[in-house]
C-alpha cells in the first residue's frame, strides 16, 4: 500500500483534497477550479453554498435562493442568516433605492455656490443612470419569503441559524414566517437570535426546535423612548431556556442594559437546570449572591464560563461560585472602578487554566496580590490582565503565583516608575533598569504580549513602538523564551 509521502498530487485522497481545497472562499479563487474535475466543482459548490445570507436585498441574494431551491444545493448549506430587514424594506418602493433619477448630492453642490457662478456656468441635467432590470424592483416580501421557505424545505444538513429581527412594521408577517422556517428546520443545532425587549415575549414562543445544542441570545433595549420590556419578557426566557435545557451544551445571553439586566437576571437562573451546559457566557450584576449561587445549581457541568459583570455599589466575592469543573474564565468589567471584594477568600477552581480579566479596569498592586492570593489552587497556563502600574514587582508576583504559565498578555496603563512627579505613561529607562538583574527560570512561557492604551491616535505609532520595547524587555527576563527564539533561528 503506498504511503502518503510516495504518492503524487493527482493521487491524493478526496478527503486530502477537500481539505486543502477549504482554504479558498471567495468567488473569484473557487471559479477557476471548477472545471479541473468533478471533485473540484463539487467542493467549490460545497463553498459557494455552504453559507446563505439574505440581510441586505441584492441581486445576488436572490439569486442564490432560487438556485438553492435545487435540493442538490440545498443539501450543502450549512449556515443560514437572515435579517427582517429583507422582509421590511420590500414592501417600500425599493426601486426608488436602486434607480434614483438625479444624485443625492447634485443639489447640496449648487445650494453652495454663489449667484454669480450659477448664472455664469451652464449645468447639464444629469443623465439617469442606464435602464437595466434588477431583480429586486420586481420582488416583494412574500415572495421572497417564499423562496427561503422553499429553499429550507431541501436543507437537511444545515447545522446553524442565524436570525437578526429588527424593528418592523409588518409583525404579524415576521412571526408567521418565523413559525413556518422554524417547523422546516427542526434538525438545527445552532441558534443565533438578535431580538429587542418589546418583542422578545412575542418571538421566543416561536422558535421551537429539537435537540439544540448551541443558543446565542442578544437582547437589545430600544432605546430613549422606546416601549419598555414587557411584563411578560422574564417569564417568556424561562420558559425558552428551560425548554432547550436537556440539550443545550453552549449559551449565551447579552445585553448591554442595566434594567434590562436586573429584570432579567431570575429569567437566566430560576428552574432551567442544564445538566449538559459546559459553556457559559452572560451579563450579571455581581451583587447578586442568588445569581451566583444559581450558576452553581444548574450547571454542575461548566467548564468556561464567560461574565459581563456590573455592580451598583456592593461587589459579592466570586468564591461563592463553587465550579470544581471550571477550565476557563473570562472576566469583562463595565462600569467597575474596583475589584475590592471580588477576590475575597479562597476560589474552588482547582482545574482552572485560563483567566481572562478584560476591559475598563486596570488593577492596582494589592488587587494584583489579592488575585493571585485568590487563585493560589488553580494551575494557570493562560493569563491576560489589565493592570495600572507594570514593573519589576508585579512581574515578580505574576511568576511566583503562576509558574506553569505558557501565555501572559497585559494592557498596562503605566510602566516603570511611579513615584516621579508627573507620572510619565513610560518610563522605559526606569523599567529597563528594574529588570535587568531578573530572571524567571521557572516560566516556559511561548507567548508573552504587552500593550499599551492608547487614548490620542496621534501618537498610535509611538505607543505601539514603547509596547515592542516593553515586550522585548520582558522578554529577556524569561530564559525558555531567550532560547526558544535562538532555536527557531537556527532552523530558518
Amino acid at each position: 500500500m503506498a504511503t502518503l509521502g510516495s504518492m503524487s498530487r493527482t493521487e491524493l485522497p478526496p478527503e486530502i483534497w477537500r481539505h486543502i481545497l477549504s482554504f479558498l472562499s471567495e468567488p473569484y479563487e473557487l471559479l477557476p477550479i471548477c472545471g479541473v474535475n468533478r471533485l473540484f466543482y463539487d467542493v467549490a459548490v460545497d463553498y459557494r453554498y455552504r453559507n446563505l445570507r439574505m440581510g441586505f436585498p441584492s441581486n445576488s441574494a436572490v439569486f442564490k435562493l432560487r438556485r438553492a431551491r435545487d435540493p442538490w444545493l440545498a443539501k450543502r448549506v450549512k449556515s443560514l442568516y437572515i435579517s427582517t430587514d429583507a422582509i421590511e424594506l420590500l414592501f417600500k418602493d425599493w426601486s426608488s433605492f436602486l434607480l434614483p433619477s438625479r444624485p443625492h448630492w447634485w443639489n447640496a453642490i449648487l445650494s453652495l455656490l454663489p449667484d454669480a457662478v450659477l448664472k455664469t456656468v451652464a449645468f447639464p441635467e444629469p443623465k439617469p443612470p442606464p435602464e437595466k432590470k434588477d431583480e429586486c424592483t420586481n420582488i416583494g416580501a412574500e415572495e421572497i419569503s417564499n423562496l427561503i421557505l422553499d429553499a429550507a424545505d431541501g436543507m437537511t444538513n444545515i447545522e446553524k441559524l442565524e436570525f437578526h429581527s429588527t424593528p418592523t412594521s409588518e409583525l404579524d408577517f415576521e412571526l408567521e414566517f418565523m413559525r413556518l422556517l422554524c417547523s422546516r428546520l427542526q434538525h438545527l443545532q445552532t441558534l443565533t437570535f438578535w431580538v429587542g425587549t418589546d418583542k422578545v415575549h412575542l418571538v421566543l414562543p416561536v422558535l421551537q426546535f429539537c435537540n439544540l445544542k448551541k443558543i446565542t441570545l442578544h437582547i437589545h433595549a430600544c432605546g430613549a423612548g422606546g416601549p419598555a420590556p414587557s411584563a411578560d419578557a422574564c417569564p417568556r426566557i424561562r420558559q425558552f431556556l428551560r425548554y432547550f435545557a436537556p440539550t443545550l451544551e453552549s449559551l449565551t445571553v447579552s445585553t448591554f442594559d442595566r434594567e434590562v439586566i436586573e429584570r432579567m437576571s431570575l429569567a437566566l437562573h430560576d428552574g432551567a437546570v442544564m445538566p449538559r451546559l459546559r459553556k457559559l457566557s452572560i451579563f450579571l450584576m455581581i451583587n447578586d449572591i442568588q445569581a451566583f449561587q444559581s450558576i452553581n445549581t444548574n450547571y454542575p457541568a461548566l467548564t468556561e464560563l464567560t461574565l459581563t459583570t456590573f455592580t451598583p455599589a456592593t461587589i459579592v466575592s466570586l468564591a461563592y461560585l463553587q465550579l470544581p469543573e471550571l477550565r476557563s474564565l473570562t472576566l469583562w468589567f463595565r462600569h467597575i472602578n474596583t475589584t475590592q471584594g471580588l477576590w475575597n477568600g479562597s476560589s474552588s477552581f482547582t482545574k482552572l487554566e485560563t483567566l481572562h480579566l478584560m476591559n475598563g479596569c486596570e488593577l492596582c498592586p494589592d488587587e494584583v496580590a489579592q488575585l493571585c492570593r485568590f487563585f493560589k489552587k488553580a494551575n494557570i497556563i493562560d493569563l491576560m490582565l489589565c493592570v495600572y502600574i507594570l514593573d519589576g514587582d508585579l512581574i515578580d508576583t505574576l511568576a511566583l503565583s503562576f509558574p506553569s504559565l505558557s501565555t501572559l498578555i497585559l494592557t498596562a496603563q503605566h510602566v516603570g516608575r511611579v513615584d516621579i512627579i508627573p507620572t510619565p505613561d513610560v518610563d522605559l529607562a526606569s523599567f529597563e533598569m528594574e529588570m535587568q538583574d531578573r530572571s524567571y527560570p521557572e516560566w516556559n512561557l511561548s507567548w508573552v504580549n504587552v500593550a499599551l492604551p492608547v487614548s490620542d491616535w496621534n501618537n498610535y505609532t509611538a505607543r505601539m513602538e514603547a509596547a515592542r520595547m516593553v515586550t522585548s524587555i520582558v522578554t529577556r527576563c524569561i530564559p525558555s523564551m531567550n532560547k526558544r527564539g535562538g532555536d527557531e533561528e537556527e532552523l530558518l
